[in-house]
């Protein structure tokens, strides 16, 4: 388990520039194990390596139940890769390794048990997201498999002409939809050079000159990648394709925030037409649309930072946006919140988890899908997020610095998956035949960045 630095040490570097908040994290990495994440700044390996499977490597980090505490603040649709543009090969695939461990919760499994975790005491959460459902409960009362194998996925992201080495990829919003993991990536930049599109501008230093020759350009490049788990193959789909969160609408379409358009648009699988679901606000495009979410009834919500737009930014107030079902209207929200960045839902729908550089705050979903009062959440526990996901019994996994960091429905701490050697995590999403494979997108620059993946012991939304 990783240790947190205290966010006051980092006020003092509020005016610096990107490069110097870099170098920052990188000594708050040595020092704490954790790195800053995309967005407060941000909008994940570790078992013995004994059996690994080819192809995959140990990063070290591990998956790491925790004992509840109080906290200290209050079927889917199949489809298949066509027409890449370009491929990296089969990589050797092989099952997650995973361990049974003892539940934290009063159960009758013991030290060493190989059977399933204890499941009676759970209650039923079920549900899902979007054109996913969760089998019947129960489910296991530990989401996390204490001393589960983290891997990463070799290939990922490809070795070719989009990113120098020197360059800050982000890797964003994984998706499961028929045994393929879609994701995007993006090439933030060369830090040195100024602000990149990955990240925060310095709100002292931000100007028009940001956006000069010498910058990385304002919205950055994205492409669209697709990791076959079957066969292991990696194949860019799209390849200007300017997307970040991905998520699966009410009828299983792939949909994503795009900051190249500033819209969130449909991207068909193989193909680079696009239709909008929602465009504008108020006539002028999104920032940067971040994040996004899809409820059972179709309501979809989304984040839009500022992070990845144009200079300047279009809209003059970062915000949050609901668009209602059989509509293309977008309706703000969450409009006194800086830089919202990560957003998901409960599996019952009724609660709504957003993420911004003021912590984290769940929030009511009344009858009509419309957002009603939000409260913050795992207070003390998270100090922000940018990518989320929540499993069919409800927990939430957030990400931040190097960990994946799960809490309960109440906001309590129940596990941890650590994820060294890379800059910051940045999203989470449940794949496998059984939609309990955690897969975790990463940023960070030449080897300190990739995909990663772990066994979990709950089924979990895929987007």
């Amino acid at each position: 388990m990783t240790t947190s630095l205290e966010l006051s040490r980092a006020v003092p570097l509020l005016r610096l520039s990107t490069a110097a908040l870099l170098v920052w994290a990188s000594a708050c990495a040595s020092e704490s194990g954790e790195t800053h994440p995309n967005e407060p700044g941000s909008s994940t390996s570790p078992l013995s390596s004994d059996a690994l499977p080819d192809g995959a490597v140990s990063t070290g980090g591990v998956a790491t139940p925790a004992v509840p505490t109080p906290s200290p603040g209050a079927s889917h649709p199949t489809s298949t890769p066509s027409s890449p543009v370009a491929s990296t090969g089969p990589l050797p695939t092989a099952p997650l390794p995973s361990a049974t461990v003892p539940n934290p919760q009063p159960s009758t499994t013991s030290v060493g048990d190989t059977s399933e975790p204890d499941q009676g005491s759970v209650p039923s959460e079920g549900g899902g997201l979007g054109p996913f459902a969760c089998p019947p409960a129960p489910y296991a009362a530990t989401p996390l498999l204490e001393g589960a194998q983290v891997e990463q996925v070799a290939g990922l992201p490809p070795a070719d002409s989009f990113a120098l080495a020197s360059d800050t990829v982000i890797l964003e919003g994984p998706v499961w939809l028929g045994g393929v993991l879609y994701l995007s990536q993006i090439n933030a930049g060369t830090p040195v050079f100024g602000p990149p599109g990955g990240f925060p501008r310095d709100p002292v230093d931000a100007g028009p000159d940001d956006a000069g020759p010498e910058q990385p350009p304002r919205p950055p490049p994205s492409r669209l990648l697709a990791f076959d788990a079957s066969t292991g193959q990696v194949s860019v789909l799209v390849a200007d394709a300017g997307t970040n969160g991905l998520a699966l609408d009410a009828t299983g379409r792939l949909i994503a925030g795009n900051h190249r358009t500033g819209s969130i648009s449909v991207v068909p699988i193989g193909a680079t037409v696009e239709a909008n679901v929602v465009a504008t606000y108020d006539g002028v495009r999104f920032n940067s649309p971040n994040d996004l979410t899809v409820g059972r009834d179709g309501t979809v919500y989304f984040t839009d930072p500022d992070y990845q737009s144009p200079l300047p930014a279009p809209q003059a107030q970062t915000r949050a946006y609901r668009v209602p079902p059989g509509t293309n209207q977008a309706i703000a929200f969450a409009e006194d919140r800086r830089q919202p960045n990560g957003i998901t839902l409960s599996p019952s729908g009724e609660t709504l988890y957003v993420s911004a550089s003021d912590g984290l705050v769940a929030y009511e979903i009344l009858a009509d899908g419309s957002v009603g009062v939000g409260e913050p959440f795992a207070v003390g526990t998270v100090r922000s997020s940018d990518g989320m996901a929540v499993d069919c019994a409800g927990n939430l996994y957030t990400t931040s610095g190097q960990s994946v960091i799960v809490v309960d429905p109440a906001g309590v701490e129940v596990g941890r998956v650590s994820v060294p050697n890379v800059q910051s995590v940045t999203n989470v999403a449940f794949g496998g035949a059984d939609n309990k494979t955690i897969y975790i997108t990463t940023l960070g620059s030449g080897s300190r960045v990739g995909l990663f993946r772990v066994g979990g012991a709950v089924p979990g939304m895929p987007f």
